[in-house]
């Protein structure tokens, strides 16, 4: 018989034997057998259902992990916010074309000025 072929049905006796509380561990097995019997039979006394202390704890550690990588992803690969284009508001509207008819005017009285000023040199000479 092979190590793996004895070791498997070493596994499957202790399971058996710890499943049926046939083990009683004492100082006449050697210590490795007792080591195994003890940590058998632990692991079948603990409640592994939803409820359980230690799945909780797990459970919570593990949302914990993901949570701290979640923050980490987002401050390396910081999302930029979508720039919407802002409505111009009713008060810009009128400042931008009273701003508009304002340089037109100036624009206009310059020019009508140059000309005038032309015209009445012409008729002083």
């Amino acid at each position: 018989m092979t190590t793996r072929e004895s070791q498997t049905i070493f596994a499957y006796l202790l399971d058996k034997i710890t499943r049926r509380s046939l083990a009683d561990v004492d100082d006449s097995l050697p210590q490795e057998l007792q080591d195994d019997l003890q940590f058998a039979m632990w692991m079948n006394d603990i409640d592994f259902s939803q409820d359980s202390t230690i799945q909780a704890s797990l459970r919570n550690k593990l949302e914990k992990q993901a949570e701290l990588l979640q923050n980490a992803s987002r401050l390396k690969h910081p999302q930029q916010a979508k720039q919407t284009p802002r409505k111009i508001s009713l008060a810009a509207l009128i400042g931008i074309i009273v701003g508009g008819l304002s340089m037109l005017t100036a624009a206009l009285l310059v020019i009508f000025r140059k000309r005038k000023g032309q015209n009445g040199a012409k008729l002083t000479s």
